[in-house]
């Protein structure tokens, strides 16, 4: 008989238990010195989680969709549709959420306007070469809100169609251009901080590529940014509070 696994290597989702736990460790495929990365991340010698990099259903979800169809968007086989830019369901765990021994609190941004980051794009075209290689570089402030600890985090950026841009639905009009859904959001950029004390502020770059905010047109196949408001939103995480907000 195999031995059983001290550690998960896929997305599992947990049924209800008595009591909640405070706090879950997930340690892929950690090797011989997992065990000391556990301790020491237990017992607090280091401060620097990461963010959980899929997205977790709950059980229900297997009874409604087919596995073996891989199509992320909604469809007959996957009426929910599938990963963080397309789910429509409620998940047990979301894609990007972790916690700290401390707290942060982001500040606004070098590029706000109001409660979102306008970026206005070109007349709608296929993107070229020049065009991808353009870059948006965001600045945003962060500070250890905490009151005991030193520690890092992860700061993302989040892309996607205004939801209500002068009065019209534009994800509903994106959709229509490219003859396919948009993600809901996508990560676009990230970083890991260094380690902030208690009390101490820095501020944080984050460079978004023009490429990585294109979509593909269905009918064309060629990556496009059609023009219209999109957002970009600067978080810790989904339970996080965003910048600007």
């Amino acid at each position: 008989m195999a031995p059983p696994r001290s550690t998960e290597e896929a997305a599992l989702a947990l049924l209800e238990a008595a009591r909640q736990p405070d706090a879950i460790i997930v340690g892929h495929m950690p090797g011989v010195t997992g065990g000391t990365a556990v301790a020491e991340a237990l017992f607090g010698k280091h401060n620097d989680f990461g963010r959980l990099p899929y997205t977790v259903y709950p059980h229900a979800y297997q009874n409604t969709t087919q596995f073996t169809e891989m199509s992320l968007r909604k469809g007959k086989h996957t009426p929910e549709g599938r990963t963080y830019k397309f789910y429509s369901g409620t998940p047990q765990f979301k894609y990007g959420e972790g916690l700290s021994f401390t707290e942060f609190a982001l500040g606004n941004t070098s590029r706000a306007d109001g409660d979102r980051i306008l970026f206005q794009a070109e007349p709608d075209h296929v993107l070229h070469a020049e065009d991808t290689s353009a870059e948006i570089m965001i600045a945003v402030s962060l500070q250890n809100v905490g009151v005991e600890r030193a520690g890092s985090t992860v700061v993302m950026a989040w892309f996607a169609p205004a939801a209500e841009a002068r009065g019209l639905n534009h994800r509903d009009s994106l959709a229509a251009r490219l003859g396919q859904d948009p993600p809901i959001r996508s990560l676009v950029a990230y970083t890991r901080t260094r380690s902030l004390a208690v009390g101490e502020t820095a501020v944080v770059k984050l460079k978004l590529r023009v490429d990585d905010l294109a979509f593909v047109d269905a009918r064309t196949s060629q990556r496009t940014l059609p023009a219209g408001e999109y957002e970009v939103r600067v978080d810790l995480g989904p339970s996080a509070t965003s910048a600007g907000e």
